[in-house]
């Protein structure tokens, strides 16, 4: 039915995508000069890290870096040193933690964050 269905969604997307996310981080590491053991070594603690702040705090609290901050000129450096699909992955990512991130703090300006993100991909039709 469409509550397996839903589920099996939503495992894919935080299990299977988060695999291909941390494969991402890691070939970024390796374009400035970081093997990829030790690449992956350094991704694995902050990625715990992670999980364990959205265990204890949920998503909105466990949310840190630029964009909870609304830090527009390191995300606009960050974007300077991504191309191809990471890019596209890091500004639809940024603009959802834009939203995580207005739920616990509204009164930070992310207003230029979002600017340097530019607006989403034009939304492609389902089948």
């Amino acid at each position: 039915g469409p509550s397996r269905l839903a589920r099996t969604r939503s495992t894919v997307l935080a299990a299977n995508c988060s695999v291909a996310l941390i494969d991402a981080a890691a070939e970024v590491m390796q374009r400035a000069g970081i093997p990829r053991r030790l690449a992956l070594a350094a991704i694995a603690p902050l990625v715990r890290g992670s999980v364990d702040n959205v265990s204890r705090l949920g998503p909105s609290r466990g949310l840190t870096g630029p964009v909870a901050r609304g830090d527009a000129a390191t995300v606009q450096g960050h974007l300077q040193v991504l191309d191809g699909d990471v890019e596209e992955v890091y500004r639809c990512l940024s603009r959802r933690m834009i939203s995580l991130a207005n739920r616990v703090d509204p009164r930070t300006d992310r207003r230029s964050v979002a600017k340097v993100l530019g607006p989403p991909l034009p939304e492609r039709k389902r089948r």
